[in-house]
């Protein structure tokens, strides 16, 4: 015969808390935001509490008298409820519902290594056990967690807002990026997925890890996940940014003494704040490990947000689903997972190819990546296809070095157009103080 195994519970309390509510029906204000059916361990408990809740909910007195009528078809006696009634703990209720609602969280965390003992020798994938699990325990993490908030401390957090905004005392809420029009909007929001799109070779990945290192160097981590790039190889970019020596220069040829110098101070600086950097080694696309990765990474790291290149490429292990689906499915996970863990995801996009500046019907496969999206940034350099002249606002701006970014979607933002840097050379997105004229000879290529 096997063990009985006797999760944790307080019978005692559980009768008490009950009584409580029972005899005071206004003390279930003061519990119902960590007090649930789950708490009560004995199942005539549980079904006594969901009773009384639904008494309470539809405006009803859950009194000795009206509660016995409530269970009657559960088999309850109406002594037992009298009985309950009697342990009456007023001035401790909120203290005992605490309780309870811990030792329910232990119940939820043996329930969760059964089933990964169960799991762990089945055929089911290893990224998925690990992210079912890691589910379960930040589900178990939050549950004492406030989920809502009253109107009055709502419009407080607006007020505190507003009145810091007029003092100039407002703190950035977000990761700085070390583009002014994005930061002086709060820069990257956490909870917010961002989507950085662009056509082959204008640089989206050059301007995420340009974002990436401006981000590390103040003070935010990020882990980032690139299924191109080898470790060292985005190390060799970051170098080069820092640098001004070229990527493939560093990685396969030999500097000179500038160089050198150069790559040497570069190198120290990306030391200094290379705790703030993580970057998955590993070669895979597969959505789940990313996934497990950037939860493991909230938990051990504490990181301010991830970055993800790129989303045609993954592996989503979808059967029976076309692109457009499986795409529009991967981005709904990482802004769920942003939410989740409170951090910002940036998730890079392929456009598809077409004459003229980019816009967000180009994004290649679904139109649910945007749908899904709290930003979407688009990435052009109009001299990468031989075009001379940006269109309006900024047809007076040289191409040459420059590249458009352009907010296309912007959720609490706004949406918008900034030109900024470019050196190829390096693969380097930087902020300009003045934009550079345009000087247009008679034969060019032109936008429109």
């Amino acid at each position: 015969m096997k063990d009985v195994v006797l999760l944790p519970n307080d019978k005692e309390i559980e009768r008490a808390v009950l009584g409580t509510l029972l005899t005071c029906n206004a003390a279930f204000m003061e519990v119902q935001d960590v007090l649930t059916e789950e708490c009560f361990y004995q199942e005539r408990y549980k079904t006594i509490y969901k009773a009384i809740k639904r008494i309470i909910d539809r405006g009803d007195d859950a009194s000795i008298l009206n509660v016995p009528r409530e269970v009657q078809a559960d088999g309850i006696e109406p002594y037992e409820i009298a009985e309950i009634a009697s342990h009456s703990i007023v001035t401790k209720v909120r203290q005992y519902a605490l309780i309870l609602a811990d030792l329910n969280q232990r119940r939820q965390l043996w329930y969760l290594s059964q089933d990964l003992a169960s799991k762990s020798v089945s055929d089911e994938a290893i990224p998925t056990i690990v992210e079912r699990l890691q589910d379960g325990i930040s589900k178990v993490q939050g549950e004492l967690s406030p989920t809502t908030i009253d109107l009055n401390d709502g419009m407080q957090m607006i007020y505190d807002l507003v009145t810091n905004n007029t003092n100039g005392t407002a703190t950035v809420q977000g990761t700085l990026t070390g583009f002014n029009y994005i930061d002086k909007k709060g820069g990257l929001h956490p909870s917010d997925l961002v989507i950085i799109a662009g056509e082959s070779s204008h640089g989206k990945t050059s301007f995420a890890t340009s974002i990436t290192l401006n981000a590390v160097f103040n003070g935010s981590r990020v882990a980032f996940y690139s299924m191109e790039m080898t470790a060292q190889q985005m190390m060799a970019r970051m170098t080069a940014i820092r640098s001004g020596v070229s990527a493939n220069h560093i990685l396969y040829n030999p500097l000179s003494h500038t160089e050198l110098a150069q790559t040497d101070r570069a190198i120290g600086e990306i030391v200094n704040a290379s705790g703030n950097l993580y970057i998955d080694d590993r070669s895979t696309s597969n959505i789940d490990t990313i996934i497990s990765s950037i939860r493991t990474n909230k938990m051990r790291n504490n990181i301010d947000g991830a970055v993800v290149d790129y989303l045609q490429i993954l592996n989503v292990n979808m059967r029976n689903t076309n692109k457009e689906q499986a795409m529009g499915d991967v981005a709904r996970r990482l802004k769920n997972l942003a939410k989740d863990l409170g951090i910002w995801i940036i998730a890079l996009s392929q456009l598809n190819r077409a004459d003229g500046e980019p816009n967000i019907n180009r994004l290649r496969d679904s139109g649910q990546i945007a749908e899904a999206a709290d930003v979407v940034m688009l990435v052009y350099r109009p001299e990468k296809n031989g075009v001379a002249r940006y269109s309006a606002p900024f047809d007076n701006v040289d191409v040459k070095d420059t590249a458009l970014i352009d907010v296309a979607k912007g959720r609490n933002i706004g949406v918008g157009k900034f030109v900024c840097g470019f050196k190829a050379a390096t693969t380097h997105f930087y902020d300009l103080q003045t934009l550079p004229t345009a000087v247009v000879s008679n034969n060019v290529k032109m936008p429109f």
